[in-house]
């Protein structure tokens, strides 16, 4: 004899996946506000740093090969 699938509640498990998401999301340790303060300010130093190191770096190159031209 040939196996039955099993059938499945579609709307029963998106909403049994959405409770544990929720139950989840309770165990989560946000940060403070001075973290958050503190890291969002460092990822934006870095992103700064980096842009204006990148900006000479393309300035330095094109001025190399414009020499070379």
């Amino acid at each position: 004899m040939a196996q039955e699938k099993e059938k499945v509640n579609y709307v029963l498990a998106i909403r049994s996946f959405f409770g544990e998401v929720y139950e989840e999301s309770k165990k989560i340790a946000w940060p403070n506000t001075e973290t958050m303060v503190q890291s969002t300010s460092i990822v934006v130093a870095v992103i700064i740093v980096l842009s204006v190191f990148m900006m000479a770096a393309d300035f330095g190159l094109n001025y190399v090969i414009k020499i070379i031209e």
